[in-house]
């Protein structure tokens, strides 16, 4: 919403436009490098992507479970501004119709981009080893910075028409999945594809709710505690 308010809507869009122009060329390099085959690019392409939503549910679950401190932090600042999005899940659009997702990528693309250049270049300059590895962090880094982004497009009721076939297919998270989220905040905490929700919901259920005291309290008691939270931080939202 800040980025919306000082810049258009084309100019953003046009900066992320060029941004992946490069991190996709970046890409190819690093996959002709890599030198495997396609069926070897397309298993690292998914175990990465299913990584990264096991992670983003764990994650997820621990902004939204754990402990605010009030310490000023980074973190402190992301456990308040999901809890507020439980009360304002369509907040961004509200605050600007120039709202899109993919903005939510915008400031993780260039770290993306000296990440995979660092790799191409690295490979010009004879360091070789482990490129397959290497380009499965790529591909996680990838969709870590774009993560967020495919979050809010489960909130967006007019998303691009490939992201809306995706999200029909079960290929990125689809707003009835994500819905079951924001329906009970226990459970279905994975934001990127939810395949790995049920291990997120077995791994959470089974341990990881006794370590966070936001876990043991009534939705009614979470909800008023997010709407006080809302009286101090929610015209910064």
């Amino acid at each position: 919403p800040v980025l919306c308010e000082v810049r258009s809507r084309q100019e953003l869009l046009r900066r992320w436009q060029a941004w992946m122009i490069v991190v996709l060329s970046f890409f190819v390099a690093m996959i002709r490098a890599a030198d495997a085959g396609a069926f070897t690019v397309l298993l690292l392409f998914v175990t990465a992507l299913e990584a990264v939503d096991f992670v983003s549910g764990v994650y997820h679950a621990f902004l939204d479970k754990a402990p605010i401190c009030n310490d000023g932090s980074v973190v402190d600042c992301q456990k308040i501004t999901f809890h507020l999005h439980h009360l304002h899940p369509r907040q961004q659009w509200t605050i600007s119709r120039n709202y899109s997702p993919l903005f939510e990528s915008l400031l993780m693309l260039p770290s993306l981009c000296g990440y995979v250049g660092t790799q191409v270049a690295l490979r010009h300059v004879g360091v070789v080893a482990y490129p397959l590895v290497r380009l499965w962090l790529g591909f996680a880094f990838a969709f870590a910075t774009f993560g967020n982004a495919i979050h809010y497009f489960a909130h967006d009721p007019h998303p691009p028409a490939v992201v809306a076939a995706l999200q029909r297919w079960r290929l990125l998270l689809s707003p009835e999945q994500h819905q079951r989220h924001h329906r009970t905040h226990d459970s279905d905490f994975c934001i990127v594809t939810g395949h790995t929700d049920p291990i997120v919901n077995w791994v959470y259920g089974k341990g990881l709710r006794r370590l966070w005291p936001f876990a043991r309290v009534s939705r009614e008691e979470e909800r008023r505690f997010d709407q006080a939270l809302d009286v101090v931080y929610g015209a910064i939202y």
